[in-house]
């Protein structure tokens, strides 16, 4: 005997398909636009690092051509395009400047162009006229408004900048290797509060003051410090003799940072 079995199973219907394939597709336009963002937002990262750095040669080309001397100076390294506006003391030529020889000084903006992003840097150039004493200070201690970094890979600040924690700058002995290219630029004032060592072949140079507390500031072979203003120092200071400070201003080693009233220690570099 045949016997008939009734199923009460329902298929999915029309309405129900629909309904699951316009919900699929609102997911698939969300993902895509958080993914677009998210590449968007890397690509620009990676392009500002990628001028920052372009700029850090050129502006350390321009410095070293600069302090030899030289009466035009061009660059030669950098792949960017650039211009050069409201230069003082020096007239633009094609892709150069030309210094005038009798100022002492030289200031001008860099603007820089690479895959689309352009940002402007500000800078001055002064002949190096070393001098240390032990002046009396006054009011002179780290501003109050820094911006507040914890990475040195910027290559570049462009505001006072200070870091709270240990900065330690190497490039492991292979200058290939080296982080922005072993050229670092302070626009402005530069304060290290948990203490600064830079081992070979890197350069900072500080267009105002450069404080150094904390643990320690430790310089290694062919380090060249370059500070447009005075240098605080707090930390124990360490330095081989071939590492290069150049401080237009004045040298001072004091106690309190939040009392500088006089350079307590003249401090010397060879």
């Amino acid at each position: 005997m045949n016997k008939s079995h009734l199923s009460n199973e329902k298929g999915v219907t029309l309405i129900e398909l629909l309904a699951a394939i316009g919900l699929l597709a609102v997911v698939i336009v969300l993902s895509s636009s958080a993914l677009t963002q998210l590449i968007g937002n890397k690509e620009t990262v990676s392009n500002n690092n990628s001028l920052n750095q372009e700029v850090n040669v050129a502006l350390n080309e321009l410095r070293n051509q600069y302090d030899d001397g030289k009466d035009l100076l061009c660059i030669t390294k950098a792949d960017i395009q650039f211009t050069f506006v409201d230069i003082t003391n020096g007239t633009p030529s094609e892709n150069c400047i030309e210094v005038d020889p009798a100022q002492d000084t030289l200031s001008f903006t860099l603007t820089a162009l690479l895959n689309g992003n352009q940002k402007e840097f500000k800078t001055a150039f002064e002949k190096k006229t070393l001098s240390y004493s032990m002046e009396l200070l006054s009011g002179n201690k780290p501003p109050n408004e820094f911006t507040e970094e914890d990475d040195i890979s910027g290559c570049i600040f462009e505001e006072n900048t200070k870091f709270n924690s240990y900065v330690n700058i190497s490039t492991n002995g292979n200058q290939n290797r080296a982080l922005c290219d072993g050229e670092f630029h302070f626009l402005k004032n530069a304060a290290f509060f948990g203490g600064l060592e830079v081992f070979n072949h890197n350069t900072i140079t500080v267009n105002e003051n450069m404080y150094v507390f904390g643990n320690n500031f430790t310089l290694g072979n062919h380090v060249r410090i370059i500070i447009k203003g005075n240098l605080y120092i707090q930390s124990q200071e360490y330095y081989k003799p071939n590492a290069k400070i150049e401080v237009e201003g004045k040298v001072c080693k004091v106690e309190d940072i939040n009392n500088i009233k006089s350079c307590e220690i003249e401090l010397f570099w060879d």
